[in-house]
């Protein structure tokens, strides 16, 4: 059962273009389940029931096997967010002049 399971969730990763570790995430909350199939781990009725699920819920493919992208629509920066400034960025370009000016 698992080397079947092992083998649609490899298809269904390679047409959607994601990774094993995202898929098990999205699909049942475990990042690590792949993995832990591939050593040989056991998996409940319920899980495996939840990944077919999930594969039959969620259409990755579009014509000939090629992944749909979708669309994002990104809105303009207001005014509030143009005025705030990046504590980390501002902190790493301080840190480089102060290692290269010493």
């Amino acid at each position: 059962m698992s080397e079947a399971l092992l083998r649609d969730i490899a298809e269904y990763c390679r047409g959607a273009g994601i990774a094993e570790s995202t898929f098990g995430r999205l699909a049942v909350n475990d990042g690590k389940l792949v993995g832990r199939l591939r050593l040989g781990g056991r998996v409940t009725t319920d899980t495996v029931e939840r990944v077919r699920a999930f594969i039959a819920r969620e259409p990755h493919a579009g014509i000939n096997g090629v992944p749909v992208a979708v669309p994002v629509s990104l809105a303009p920066p207001t005014a509030a967010a143009a005025h705030n400034f990046r504590f980390y960025d501002n902190r790493q370009k301080y840190l480089l002049f102060v290692t290269t000016c010493s």
